[in-house]
């Protein structure tokens, strides 16, 4: 019964996930080929800053409350639960509190210095009014996260989601003709609104749902949330602040290789604004068993479960494999009509082929993450983020300017493989859990080749040959025996006699 309410609020939270990130996706090529790709660059420039205070505002508290609330439930404590919320929303709120009035001050220094562009002061003074907003409302996710009722934060998400189009649409239309930084100021401020209604959404969840107190929360809930939250805040900051790095470098490195400031900056808006949101859509489908995998693996490792965590380990690996190398193959292969479609007056095509390889290990390393936090891996989780963190800026530094964005490519494929090779390493020893090679990642490589090549020799139709190319691997991996019935059945409907024998791959 565990697994079926597990994938049962994975398909419901999946559906609802799909239909935000579609939204969002859609929304956001709108706003890109409005604001053209130097106005998504500055954007996503400005953005690089507000991210590093969000991580300083939220700084691993999120993840903490989910994993204790998770677990003093499991344990049948709602005092232990109901505390380490308390105790999580007060330590946000003043994390929040401070970022914010930092942000506020700070802002004309890191436009004029740090990010080399005096237009993004304005909004990152906008955004910084958002962050206790913000993190306020993470925590109070976290805490529903825990009690395993995502529906209820799901909603919240939906009318953020439709709050930044009803402000933003209109606010960019009417300062469109007013110059980059009016319109940049629009997009922030659709942000802000968004992220205030979500907030009072959350507190008016907080209200209605409130979790009983019985009996007396056991001792050390605020040792064990500190435990959590400051490696993984250390580690989560650390990062930040080298990704932020890493994005104010590159477009001065572009500029050092030869390119104008304004080529510079559409050339990264184009990669980060662009081609990585398309890049990162089919994650939707990702998102709920990495949410969900937190509490669940958690639960089952406070109570002992070996096997589920064994269980539910293997079988998501592999799914989210056999799932990345169709994204990663569909997209190589239609990267030109999708782009077509997408941004007609931007050269997106070749980006998006030449990072369709790393779709594997960028999908790959979202559920192995989930699932090291879940088991109290945050400090080896920490210190491989710090690592591809570091090694990231310092290839950046010296690649970029001989090399353009050729450089940063480079650079985006070292980082990935080796953040995505550590961890996956580590969760294979913690868990003990064993990978068939050659059902989990040879057959299905050589399923999509054919595939790919199939659909793009013999249907000249372009959406003809998409389905085609999604039937066709699907067929394969039935037939390369990656897939079978059986081991449907298992994943869709718990059956306790099944998981004590041993299943292929």
């Amino acid at each position: 019964m565990k697994q079926k309410r597990f994938l049962s609020r994975a398909a419901s939270l999946g559906f609802y996930t799909l239909i935000l990130r579609g939204a969002s996706t859609v929304f956001g090529i709108w706003l890109s080929n409005t604001v053209g790709a130097e106005g998504a660059g500055l954007f996503q420039l400005v953005s690089s800053v507000y991210f590093l205070a969000v991580t300083f505002s939220t700084s691993g508290v999120t993840i903490a409350v989910t994993r204790i609330v998770s677990e003093q439930l499991a344990k049948g404590s709602p005092a232990g639960a109901k505390r380490a919320f308390r105790l999580g929303l007060l330590l946000s709120l003043i994390l929040g509190l401070v970022a914010s009035t930092f942000l506020f001050f700070c802002a004309p220094a890191a436009a004029e210095y740090w990010l080399c562009e005096p237009r993004a002061e304005i909004p990152l003074r906008i955004f910084s009014l958002g962050l206790p907003f913000l993190s306020t409302a993470s925590v109070i996710r976290g805490y529903f996260l825990g009690r395993q009722r995502t529906g209820l934060s799901v909603n919240g998400d939906i009318a953020e989601q439709l709050v930044v189009m009803a402000v933003t649409v209109p606010l960019v239309t009417a300062f469109l003709p007013r110059g980059l930084t009016s319109v940049c100021i629009a997009m922030v401020i659709g942000s802000v609104a968004s992220e205030i209604l979500s907030c009072l959404y959350a507190l008016f969840l907080c209200i209605c749902f409130r979790l009983k107190k019985e009996g007396n929360a056991p001792k050390g809930i605020g040792r064990q949330l500190i435990t959590i939250t400051l490696p993984v805040a250390v580690g989560n900051n650390i990062r930040a602040i080298l990704t932020a790095l890493e994005n104010v470098l590159t477009p001065a490195g572009l500029r050092k290789n030869g390119a104008a400031a304004s080529e510079a900056l559409s050339q990264y808006g184009i990669v980060k604004g662009m081609v990585w949101p398309v890049l990162m859509l089919p994650t939707v489908l990702l998102a709920p068993f990495s949410s969900l995998l937190i509490p669940e693996v958690s639960a089952a490792a406070a109570t002992r479960d070996d096997r589920r965590v064994r269980l539910m380990t293997r079988r998501c690996l592999k799914a989210t494999l056999l799932y990345a190398f169709l994204i990663a193959g569909f997209l190589f292969t239609f990267a030109e009509p999708l782009c077509a479609v997408f941004f007609p007056s931007a050269p997106t095509s070749g980006y998006l082929r030449a990072l369709c390889p790393l779709i594997p290990l960028l999908y790959l390393d979202q559920i192995v993450d989930s699932i090291l936090k879940g088991l109290n891996q945050q400090v080896a989780s920490m210190k491989y983020n710090m690592a591809d963190a570091a090694m990231r800026v310092l290839l950046v530094f010296f690649l970029v300017p001989v090399s353009g964005m050729r450089g940063w490519l480079f650079m985006l494929y070292a980082g990935t493989i080796f953040n995505a090779s550590m961890s996956a390493a580590r969760l294979i020893k913690v868990s003990h859990v064993l990978i068939n090679w050659r059902v989990w990642l040879v057959r299905p490589l050589i399923a999509i080749v054919i595939s790919c090549l199939l659909s793009a020799f013999l249907v000249k139709n372009a959406i003809a040959g998409m389905l085609f190319c999604i039937v066709s691997y699907i067929i394969l991996l039935f037939a390369f025996g990656c897939i079978n019935p059986r081991e449907i059945r298992l994943f869709l409907h718990p059956a306790q006699k099944a998981e004590k024998k041993k299943i292929k791959a």
